[in-house]
């Protein structure tokens, strides 16, 4: 068996996909495409290690994602956000057969995230699910620099997430194939004519490079070295002297570019699942001129004591929404240590979770909240807070409401004001662009 690690490249930033949701973040069925593309690569051959390259700031969020949907998968309690799971089936032990190793939807047992298949150990090894994510860079280039990193094996299988339907018999071509080559690619020929400038070039010199791509990795990490940028391993392999070997390629491995692509691909539908969160907030009152709630100035004798704004209403639904995508807490993204943050605008902050939270896949169906102070009298701003908040969450259904707690508690005592709310989320759906490029 070959000593292979797999990298997976998901930290691109779309920019010609034009849709609103990252492509490497569109839902098939519950999974992320770059989830569902690495666990179906991953059960083509006993990778010694599977690096996915994201973007930095998504590192720590795709971590504790992937370790609850194994969690999930499993149906057996797991504390989220951590990286140590031991999974058991129920009779103790982790097996299958060979039907189930090629049926992606059957979960798999685990311990810390490795199902050893008991299949055979020369029929399939031991299947890894063990992601580890490293950060990506500003380019293709660097985020493969940053996955090397943490590769040590011999050889290793490069693709991009972008790459959705690759075959288990492609992945198995090219390691069967390598040979002596350094690195060996899957190419597509050209079928029409073909000009460069004013003159025709034979397009059966012509080849279209597809990934994945195996390299031996010693060299490629060398290749890589200079300042030299290449368009994919090959190409770098092949410039510090390696012997290159090339197979017939897919049509079905297209590269997601544009989302009109997306038609002419099988993939499962996002799921319809809907995400709940709440939020609560509480900040105290003193004397001043007016306070921020709901994104709107209320003239009043009071001001909210806080490290930013002090708008207990939108923190309460930052916190919510941060519930719903599994995004932690409104202290982890804005801490209030960092002097940044002094007096920040909390609009701002609503719209920055609105735009991770929407790249990442989702959607906000509605939000609900509720203020809770028996001083300043809010009911003559509910509307205008309405407004505010429906424009910065792309959403029309936000509903707001003002209640009083008939003098008890510091609240009744006009010593604070508290907030609370609860939204949902649906993953957003891909396919409805789909049927309107198909014009159905």
């Amino acid at each position: 068996m070959k000593d292979i690690s797999l990298i997976l490249l998901a930290a691109g930033d779309s920019s010609r996909f034009e849709l609103p949701v990252k492509k490497q973040w569109l839902r098939v069925g519950e999974l992320p495409l770059w989830q569902y593309v690495a666990q179906n690569i991953a059960r083509a051959h006993p990778f010694k290690k599977i690096v996915i390259a994201v973007n930095e700031e998504d590192v720590s969020y795709c971590e504790r994602l992937y370790a609850c949907s194994l969690a999930s998968a499993r149906g057996k309690s797991a504390e989220c956000g951590t990286s140590e799971y031991k999974f058991q089936s129920e009779q103790g032990g982790i097996g299958c057969g060979a039907d189930d190793l090629n049926d992606a939807s059957k979960p798999r047992g685990a311990e810390n995230f490795k199902a050893q298949v008991e299949c055979g150990a020369d029929e399939c090894g031991s299947v890894n699910l063990k992601f580890h994510f490293a950060p990506g860079g500003a380019n293709r280039q660097s985020s493969l620099k940053n996955a090397l990193k943490l590769v040590d094996s011999e050889l290793v299988l490069v693709s991009d997430v972008a790459r959705a339907q690759i075959s288990p018999g492609l992945i198995s071509s090219l390691i069967r194939n390598l040979g002596s080559a350094d690195c060996i690619s899957p190419y597509l020929g050209v079928n029409d004519t073909t000009y460069l400038g004013e003159n025709v070039v034979k397009r059966e010199e012509l080849r279209l490079i597809q990934t994945p791509q195996l390299s031996r990795t010693a060299l490629l990490k060398k290749a890589l070295d200079g300042n030299e940028i290449f368009t994919d391993d090959s190409a770098a392999v092949g410039s510090a002297g390696g012997r290159l070997e090339f197979i017939k390629g897919e049509a079905g491995a297209l590269k997601i570019t544009r989302a009109s692509d997306l038609a002419a691909l099988n993939l499962k539908p996002c799921s319809r699942d809907i995400f709940y969160g709440t939020g609560y907030d509480v900040h105290a009152l003193e004397k001043g001129a007016g306070i921020m709630l709901g994104g709107v100035q209320i003239p009043c004798e009071f001001a909210l004591i806080a490290h930013s704004d002090g708008d207990v209403a939108i923190h309460a639904l930052i916190d919510a929404i941060c519930g719903a995508a599994m995004l932690g807490d409104i202290g982890e993204l804005f801490p209030d240590s960092d002097a940044k943050l002094k007096g920040a605008d909390s609009k701002e902050l609503l719209r920055k979770v609105m735009r991770r939270v929407r790249g990442y896949g989702y959607e906000l169906v509605n939000a609900d909240i509720t203020i809770i102070a028996q001083r300043p009298k809010i009911g003559a701003y509910k509307a205008q807070m309405q407004k505010v908040l429906s424009e910065i969450l792309n959403c029309a259904r936000v509903n707001v409401k003002a209640t009083t707690t008939e003098g008890l508690g510091f609240t009744g005592r006009s010593e604070g004001i508290a907030a609370q709310a609860a939204v949902s989320l649906k993953f957003y759906d891909w396919q409805k662009h789909v049927a309107k490029v198909q014009g159905t």
